[in-house]
């Protein structure tokens, strides 16, 4: 069964400064905290790491009613591309938005997220391209998620399975350069929280409403590195009724490590952000070739002592 979700707020996007991943470009229609959570979190189930999020109401998303996916991609040549071509049917609102996720044997991983259609519409057939690189591991790979969204903030996700069964949802990636490869994803080396505290109510010092932490990271690779991508950080209350995403990607070939640092002006996020204590919940590390390295908190259900990486504190407090 696919799943749908109805995240309806504020009509005008609030401005996010320092989030440089095109996912975000979606919130149009969502109030500002729905989309730091849906950002944040469905992200992270993309990556397997948790269900994705519930919805807000039971309004009914996009549906996707064909699928096709070119047959190869050769990653050797400058720009490749794999050709991906869909078609979806919409409510009143209109269809804005598509996100493709691939995983390799290896588990590297593929994505096109961001604008795919040039006005909403409710009967949409578009084409978008999955991006591939010399660092890109030959073989099947498979379509593991497909997100459509409306511009209402509906949106409906389809596994595997599902879109198996409309059309082509596995691809052979080929590369004849296996000496560029990259199959290790980054390694989280250490961290700090930038900002213990954080003040909703700007004074006299702007920075003062802003939230922030730094990441370390190295990108060994294997045989070759091909750099730091993207970096992103999921901060919670403990009851994970309010979530705050703070991300960045410089995204530099060849840099094989990486101290990012990444911050939002809360400020700018109207009421969608209470006063409390907010944990670290994940933190997500990328490479250039999409191997990815997904970090969970024990305080929220997953494997990682993030003490042991934030040895002076790992949450920070918003105060009025």
């Amino acid at each position: 069964m696919h799943h749908t979700f109805a995240l309806r707020g504020a009509a005008a996007l609030c401005a996010v400064a320092s989030l440089a991943v095109p996912v975000l470009s979606r919130a149009a229609g969502m109030t500002p905290e729905a989309m730091h959570r849906v950002a944040a979190m469905d992200r992270r189930a993309a990556l397997g790491e948790v269900a994705t999020p519930r919805s807000q109401s039971t309004a009914a998303g996009p549906t996707l009613t064909a699928f096709h996916a070119d047959a190869s991609v050769n990653a050797a040549l400058s720009g490749a591309q794999l050709k991906v071509t869909l078609s979806a049917t919409g409510a009143s609102a209109g269809i804005t938005e598509v996100s493709i996720y691939a995983v390799s044997p290896n588990g590297q991983r593929a994505t096109y997220a961001g604008p795919s259609v040039g006005f909403p519409s409710n009967d949409v057939t578009t084409t978008v391209g999955l991006t591939f690189g010399v660092y890109s591991q030959p073989g099947t790979w498979t379509i593991t998620q497909v997100v459509l969204y409306d511009d209402a903030g509906n949106y409906t996700v389809y596994d595997h399975d599902q879109v198996a069964a409309l059309g082509d949802a596995s691809f052979t990636v080929t590369n004849a350069n296996p000496r560029a490869l990259d199959l290790t994803p980054p390694t989280l080396v250490g961290g700090r929280i930038l900002t213990p505290t954080v003040k909703l109510t700007p004074g006299a010092n702007p920075i003062d409403t802003w939230a922030g932490v730094q990441v370390k990271l190295t990108d060994a690779g294997n045989p070759a590195s091909s750099g730091f991508d993207w970096a992103d950080t999921v901060f919670c209350t403990l009851d994970r009724a309010h979530c705050i995403w703070l991300g960045w990607g410089p995204s530099v070939l060849g840099q094989s490590g990486a101290t990012p640092r990444m911050g939002t002006n809360l400020a700018n996020l109207g009421g969608s952000v209470v006063p409390g204590t907010y944990w670290l919940d994940a933190v997500m590390l990328h490479d250039i070739a999409g191997n990815a390295t997904t970090l969970t908190s024990r305080m929220f259900g997953g494997s990682t002592d993030f003490s042991t990486y934030f040895p002076a504190g790992q949450s920070f407090v918003v105060t009025d």
